[in-house]
């Protein structure tokens, strides 16, 4: 009944405290979370900011129960012990004729450690407990004596658990920079990962999968009537340890009513693979995963400064740290349920472990002033949730098209300079190239295979074009005959092949005509290069 009654009221008054008083326990918990909440929307003006209408909110949770043997050890109820028996009337002498096991007339605590805080400036820690300046060391106490520790018994059998909790809150504004932004969009399934596994190929110079995507690009297949809603996570933190792995512990998309939810109708697929846990959430309706992973942002660094604020002493200063997850994609099999909505909702709950976004940092140590390591119970972290509104029409507009040609030009002989005449044709259409080789494995007489991305801003959008070139070498023999004579010559022939994938927001003309003009403009360029008849 007492233990009950001590998680219920998880703080005990006390009157008196002896600060000469120190016991070797060691607490079950010690947790600092903060949790944040900010929304954001795609649509044609979109926005991303805190919200309003939920503060941000800290807690400091201390938790020890009271066990003889791991927290309070026996060798903390010794430490108590030989205290109170030091004070006036606990020996059996008193007035009253109080025994050596009766507890002193006021409550008393005992301090077990010390939990500091370093860089809470940003918060109300200091009001909330007591802290002086921007170091502050606050006193983990237990009571030990009291109406709610009838005993000495009481400390070591197992019955008590004592639970200090503190609510806090950051001040608004912090942290200063919104740490995550959802990227959503819709794409067809046939292309929705191409330009990722593309690009990703290109920046590490992977020849093996340079050569994999050039054959996906070569067999790129039709048009299929599903479409995909991808979402991406990036999270942007302030200077700290370069080993923080945030992770997404929930992600809900909101789904239109009635959308079956048959495997034949819808998918999930996260990073490609099929996800360890997806549920439904019958109360919201929304199709629910967990714990998605998360690594280094593929974006360029940029030239963040180092933010001396943030750091613990002696910590090397660092930059800004970005990280994203993979690309969790809902495929809609039959999506005409989405044309009948107006707007989804995605909320994602990131999870930053061993950090608090305010800026506070904490230390545990023990009554002897040593720091805990081994087993440390301190846990920090810190919640971020967004709520992102996708506004359906404006994402069927800005969705990915990505059509597809390829040209064949015959008795061009191709090799290097056919490449650079490609590339030239693709600067006059103000494209900027990069092009890679790879070797063809091939045949004798087979040109070395190239791949070229080539890209061109339109106004806000970006227009990318990922080409393979290939080409065969062919010794050709001519005989020209007479009534008088014949006459056979040698010469080298060969075959040209181009394989062209765009990419454009919106509307595919713009790609179509510029994929158009690129075949015309090679044609003009390569019919002069033709091996005479």
């Amino acid at each position: 009944m007492i233990g009950r009654y001590l998680r219920r009221n998880p703080v005990i008054p006390t009157t008196s405290v002896d600060p000469a008083l120190f016991a070797r326990a060691r607490p079950r918990l010690v947790r600092l979370e903060e949790h944040y909440r900010c929304r954001q929307t795609v649509a044609p003006n979109s926005t991303i900011e805190w919200d309003q209408a939920e503060r941000a909110a800290g807690t400091v949770e201390i938790v020890t129960p009271y066990d003889g043997d791991k927290h309070l050890t026996r060798d903390a109820v010794a430490d108590i012990e030989r205290r109170l028996d030091q004070q006036p009337g606990a020996s059996g002498g008193g007035p009253d004729g109080a025994g050596p096991d009766a507890a002193p007339a006021g409550p008393t605590e005992a301090v077990i450690g010390h939990l500091v805080l370093v860089g809470h400036q940003d918060t109300d820690l200091a009001e909330k407990l007591g802290l002086d300046g921007r170091f502050g060391a606050h006193e983990i106490r237990v009571p030990v004596s009291g109406p709610d520790v009838p005993d000495r018994d009481a400390l070591a059998d197992g019955l008590l658990e004592y639970r200090f909790a503190v609510d806090y809150a950051p001040l608004p504004g912090t942290p200063k920079l919104i740490p995550i932004r959802l990227e959503v969009g819709m794409t067809d399934p046939d292309s929705a990962n191409r330009r990722a596994d593309l690009l990703k190929a290109f920046r590490t110079d992977d020849k093996t999968k340079l050569a994999a995507d050039a054959d996906a690009i070569k067999s790129f297949v039709g048009f299929k009537p599903h479409l995909q809603l991808t979402i991406t996570a990036r999270l942007t933190l302030p200077p700290g340890p370069d080993d923080v792995a945030p992770v997404l512990r929930r992600v809900g998309v909101s789904l239109p009513g009635a959308l079956s939810l048959s495997r034949s109708s819808l998918r999930l697929l996260v990073g490609g693979k099929d996800p360890e846990e997806v549920q439904y959430d019958a109360v919201r309706n929304e199709l629910v995963w967990f714990d998605v992973a998360t690594r280094d942002d593929d974006r360029p660094d940029d030239d963040d400064e180092d933010d001396e604020e943030s750091r613990w002493p002696g910590d090397r200063p660092t930059r800004r740290r970005r990280r994203m997850s993979e690309t969790m994609a809902v495929r809609f099999e039959q999506p005409g349920e989405l044309y009948a909505q107006d707007k989804l909702v995605v909320t994602v709950d990131a999870e930053v472990p061993g950090e608090l976004l305010s800026g506070t940092q904490a230390r545990l140590f023990d009554a002897r002033g040593y720091r805990h390591r081994k087993d440390d119970p301190l846990k920090v972290r810190s919640v971020v949730t967004t709520t992102c509104e996708v506004d359906l029409g404006h994402t069927f507009r800005r969705r990915p098209v990505t059509p597809y040609q390829s040209f064949h030009f015959d008795e061009v002989v191709p090799g290097k300079l056919r490449v650079a005449d490609i590339l030239a044709v693709l600067a006059d259409q103000r494209f900027v190239t990069k092009d890679w080789e790879l070797a063809s494995g091939q045949e004798k007489g087979q040109m070395a295979r190239h791949v070229i991305i080539a890209t061109r801003e339109d106004g806000p959008d970006v227009i990318e074009l990922f080409i393979v070139v290939e080409g065969q070498r062919q010794n050709t023999r001519r005989e020209i005959r007479s009534p008088d004579s014949s006459h056979r010559t040698k010469f080298i022939s060969g075959d040209l092949w181009l394989y062209v994938y765009g990419e454009a927001p919106r509307d595919a003309r713009t790609v179509v005509h510029e994929i158009n003009k690129l075949q015309r403009s090679l044609r003009e360029r390569f019919r002069q290069l033709r091996v005479p008849r």
